[in-house]
């Protein structure tokens, strides 16, 4: 009677220890695949072309306000369609951060400039101005001097500086102060309303 229950409670533990060890390698399947699952990376995918598209634009805006400064163009990484997103993304994120840089560059130089040539322009015309046959703009260009300060404008705007936007007629006053094209610069010389009035 005592082997009986010996016997049952031996083969009973059994039992239970490979029920027990069934269930725990269960579990520790279940583990691993949920692991696997969670540390598992997405598989990172993006547009490249419309990455491409904002590089161009952010780069394009930062060479448009270059040009109007009057600055070198900076130089930029070419984009190659081998790259990977994150080299992309990263290029874009560049070239934005350039463009708002060259922006506000060319704001303060708008700004300090117009300060420069203020007192002339409001001892001269509107900037729009064409008062008469001979002078034309904000500073009163004659014929001359726009062709020889202002020839890349008259290209995009006519021979008339009053169509110039303002910044143009800037640059164009601030060729001829400092000199430009093999001219010596010329101060504020061409403009007499300077002396009489801003000196």
């Amino acid at each position: 009677m005592r082997k009986a229950a010996m016997l049952t409670v031996i083969v009973t533990g059994v039992c239970v220890v490979v029920a027990g060890g069934t269930t725990t390698a269960d579990a520790d399947k279940e583990l691993r695949s949920s692991n696997q699952v969670q540390t598992t990376k997405p598989e990172n995918k993006c547009n490249k072309w419309e990455i491409v598209k904002g590089i161009r634009f952010y780069r394009a805006s930062m060479w448009m306000w270059q040009w109007m400064e009057g600055v070198t163009f900076s130089r930029v990484t070419k984009w190659r369609p081998k790259h990977s997103c994150a080299f992309l993304q990263y290029l874009g994120i560049r070239a934005r951060e350039r463009s708002l840089a060259a922006r506000r560059s060319f704001e303060r130089w708008f700004h300090a400039t117009l300060a420069k040539y203020d007192c002339i322009h409001r001892h001269e015309a509107a900037w729009n101005g064409d008062n008469n046959s001979t002078y034309d703009g904000g500073l009163q260009m004659d014929d001359g001097f726009e062709s020889t300060y202002g020839s890349d404008f008259i290209k995009l705007w006519g021979h008339d500086a009053s169509n110039w936007p303002v910044w143009a007629q800037l640059r164009a006053a601030e060729r001829a102060y400092h000199g430009y094209g093999g001219h010596a610069g010329r101060g504020f010389g061409p403009w007499p309303t300077h002396a009489a009035y801003c000196a």
